[in-house]
């Protein structure tokens, strides 16, 4: 997952295909890229996929409801808690590149 660091921020944002360099919150270029790994956050997409098609499979059945909706709330928390911890991480990283560069 690529993040982008902002020096005058000192905020961290994922970063989209087609953005240039520029800062989303305050538009200055002072920006460091970063590339950061977590695979808690494939597999709470994975859960979320996996809660979806059993749910289309399964035509809500009303016995399996419990066991997908499950499924796709775990799937929704471990995905957003991982993100939260790539941007910690991206804005950690990104403040000892800074720090370097100085």
């Amino acid at each position: 997952m690529k993040f982008t660091y902002c020096k005058d921020c000192d905020d961290a944002f994922k970063k989209v295909t087609f953005e240039g360099q520029r800062c989303i919150y305050c538009g200055k270029e002072n920006t460091i890229s970063l590339s950061l790994s977590g695979s808690n956050y494939y597999i709470g997409y994975f859960l979320l996929v996996i809660g979806a098609a059993a749910f289309v499979i399964l035509d809500g059945d009303p016995l399996q409801l419990p066991v997908i909706a499950i499924s796709l709330i775990v799937g929704m928390i471990i995905s957003i808690r991982s993100r939260m911890v790539l941007k910690n991480k991206a804005i950690e990283k990104g403040r000892v590149q800074a720090e370097s560069e100085a």
